[in-house]
């Protein structure tokens, strides 16, 4: 419960990102989850603010956010294999595929939101004559 806890802007970014992808991705049929929808695009770009924010804000460490915020997008496909191969078992014949496809996306939009939140980090401890505060805190005397 602790550790739950102390990272617990990282576990609500993750219970966003899983519920803003899965919600939509969830309600399709089938044959409509298998093409792309503008459904679960928000749920990408959903899963890239989260991350945003939470390096935006130095809340988490950059790699930990990419793994656990990006996680969420293959949880929410394996969510869908299980209920998808309940109903029919020959459904998901390649389900790892799909899985790993699912991870790659998630991953990488978590990454791109990670690193724009640290970017704009970055710019946001810069002083206007352009010194970089965050450094010189960090610099050992």
């Amino acid at each position: 419960m602790d550790l739950l806890f102390k990272h617990r802007w990282l576990a609500a970014a993750f219970g966003v990102s899983l519920l803003a992808f899965g919600l939509p991705f969830w309600s399709l049929s089938y044959q409509q989850a298998q093409r792309w929808s503008s459904l679960m695009e928000l749920g990408v770009i959903v899963t890239a603010l989260a991350a945003c924010g939470l390096r935006l804000l130095n809340l988490e460490r950059s790699w930990r956010i990419v793994l656990v915020v990006g996680s969420a997008v293959p949880l929410a496909d394996i969510a869908r294999v299980f209920m998808d191969t309940a109903r029919d078992p020959t459904s998901h014949n390649l389900w790892p595929f799909e899985v790993v496809m699912m991870a790659f996306i998630g991953y990488f939009w978590a990454g791109v939101g990670t690193l724009v939140g640290k970017a704009g980090a970055r710019a946001a401890a810069q002083d206007p004559q352009g010194h970089d505060e965050t450094m010189e805190m960090t610099r050992p005397r």
